[in-house]
């Protein structure tokens, strides 16, 4: 990804007087706009993450996120990260879902505290489509404390 940042417009800071109030001048405003349309326009790295705290219940949902961009992810999620920090006790298996549907899963071997992704298709999230994930059907007895960030890219 390539980033033109725009020229700094003189000091961050006016001296207090009647005009200014010592806040940000407008060209500073102007270049601060500038700067973060920059970094956000374009495709560029899209990550979702989201942490539960201690043993999530029967099918809880762990995350409901709308997109309001297109972003894609990449086959088999690779690059998303999920860990415990209490490992499961037997495979617990969490569904990803697009607008209702499942794409995939997140699984917990037994004894593991690092989630493996699975896809069985590469989704694509247009502005408005909801990604969700929903814990296992049965209830680990120790599995707990589980962190999760699904990586994609943003479209332009």
């Amino acid at each position: 990804m390539s980033l033109t940042v725009p020229p700094i417009p003189g000091p961050l800071m006016t001296t207090p007087d009647a005009k200014s109030n010592g806040v940000l001048t407008a060209p500073w405003l102007s270049w601060f706009y500038r700067l973060t349309t920059a970094l956000n326009s374009g495709p560029g790295p899209y990550d979702i993450g989201c942490w539960w705290a201690g043993k999530p219940a029967v099918s809880e949902k762990l995350l409901d996120h709308v997109f309001a961009r297109t972003v894609t992810f990449p086959n088999g999620l690779t690059g998303s990260e999920a860990i415990a920090q209490t490992a499961a006790t037997s495979s617990a298996q969490f569904t990803l879902g697009r607008n209702g549907a499942v794409f995939g899963n997140i699984t917990f071997a037994a004894g593991a505290t690092v989630g493996t992704f699975n896809a069985t298709t590469v989704p694509m999230f247009n502005a408005g489509d909801i990604i969700n994930i929903v814990g296992p059907g049965v209830q680990d007895t120790t599995l707990a404390d589980i962190s999760v960030t699904i990586s994609g890219t943003r479209g332009s």
